[in-house]
């Protein structure tokens, strides 16, 4: 009776260890339970069946595509536990190696390039190529601005702790108006995943209050760009105010979600906002104080237009701007911010690259960065730019 005692107790230990075995590797968690990606977005993902702009829902361990139709061109990017698109991470960096987070919109995510084409990947490579042992996270977040970089920074370095902070601002993210030391409020209380708690009871717990449950496998991607009839999409309630600014065969594309449908007039913005003023000295001197708190060194990285780079594009662009009678957005009159950035940065003490010249000296060559329509760049200028981001500051990776 003993032995049979002792027997169903190691049975039933060993089931026990075996299914909290299964359970996490087929539910893994990340190690903070309310850091995530769309926190800090105002353009979600649109699904088949409902819209995470909408539900604003979480996103973790998934998958979405980003279609452009003129280019020829498909891509589905793969998102980690906290929505972002990288590997898992973990909050403890690995030893000897140094953390740089990468921060900004769709530049930074990758868009219309493969997973591993990314300017955080293009850093990384260009470091191992140097014998450097970092640690490069991709916290881009397409659609988004310098207005969600801020709270983005304020949660992710206490719980992150990078050694760099690079922060890339496009050049569709200026001009802006600093809001003040505000941005520093509220910020995020980081509640961890206990080791402790059985999976099993996590799982059910998270599916009780209706909250996703990540799983080992990515599912079906899903649409990043809405189709119309989706709320989403700025062709459902706007059609014959857009269909008036691009091409019918354009205009298609937008409406089935197979080209980006938020650009219609974008040489309208650029004209009026390329040649405004700002003064954002104060801003980077903020954010670097306050990512000194952590140990954090703060650079910053402007991104230009395709079109301030070169005129090749303009003729792709126009189909979708059809009212501007702009020629060219290559002279002085519309390089205007790189030179405010750069005199900002300065002032502020803080290390500033402007790529305009490392974009143009490729497009000089007859290597166009991006693509034709799509105003993204192509994965190996996405590589090729993050390898320039590091031979530009190499102590970063260094660890000097």
């Amino acid at each position: 009776m003993k032995r049979k005692a002792v027997f169903r107790t190691l049975t039933l230990g060993i089931l026990i260890v075996f299914q909290e075995a299964l359970f996490r590797i087929v539910f893994p968690l990340p190690e903070v339970g309310n850091f995530n990606r769309v926190t800090y977005a105002d353009i979600g993902i649109s699904g088949s069946e409902d819209s995470v702009l909408a539900s604003h829902k979480p996103i973790s361990n998934a998958r979405f595509f980003w279609n452009s139709a003129p280019d020829h061109a498909h891509f589905v990017h793969t998102l980690n536990l906290y929505g972002f698109r990288d590997r898992d991470w973990h909050t403890r960096k690995s030893t000897g190696v140094r953390r740089v987070a990468f921060v900004g919109d769709s530049f930074v995510e990758g868009f219309m390039a493969a997973d591993g084409e990314t300017i955080s990947d293009g850093y990384a490579h260009a470091a191992k190529d140097s014998g450097i042992g970092v640690e490069a996270m991709n916290f881009g977040i397409g659609g988004t601005g310098i207005q969600n970089y801020l709270p983005l920074i304020r949660d992710l370095i206490p719980i992150f702790r990078p050694d760099e902070l690079v922060l890339v601002i496009y050049a569709n993210d200026l001009p802006y108006t600093w809001p003040g030391e505000s941005w520093t409020m509220n910020p995020l209380q980081p509640q961890s995943v206990s080791r402790w708690v059985p999976r099993m009871v996590q799982v059910l717990t998270r599916l009780i209050h209706h909250e996703p449950v990540p799983a080992r496998w990515k599912g079906t991607p899903r649409r990043f760009v809405p189709a119309v009839p989706d709320p989403a999409s700025p062709w459902t309630q706007h059609e014959s105010d857009l269909s008036m600014q691009v091409t019918s065969e354009l205009a298609t594309a937008m409406k089935a979600g197979d080209f980006n449908p938020f650009v219609p007039g974008s040489f309208e913005f650029m004209e009026l906002n390329l040649k405004k003023p700002f003064e954002l000295a104060p801003m980077v001197a903020s954010i670097q104080k306050y990512a000194a708190r952590y140990g954090t060194q703060l650079r910053v990285v402007y991104v230009p237009l395709s079109d301030q780079v070169t005129d090749h594009y303009l003729e792709y662009h126009r189909k979708y701007s059809l009212k501007s009678k702009v020629t060219t957005f290559t002279t002085e009159d519309y390089q205007l911010h790189s030179r405010l950035l750069r005199r900002d940065c300065e002032k502020a003490g803080i290390e500033f690259l402007d790529t305009t010249p490392i974009l143009k000296a490729r497009e000089d060559r007859g290597i166009h960065n991006s693509w034709n329509y799509d105003e993204h760049m192509k994965g190996e200028s996405y590589l090729s730019l993050g390898g320039e981001i590091f031979k530009r500051w190499p102590a970063a990776g260094g660890g000097q």
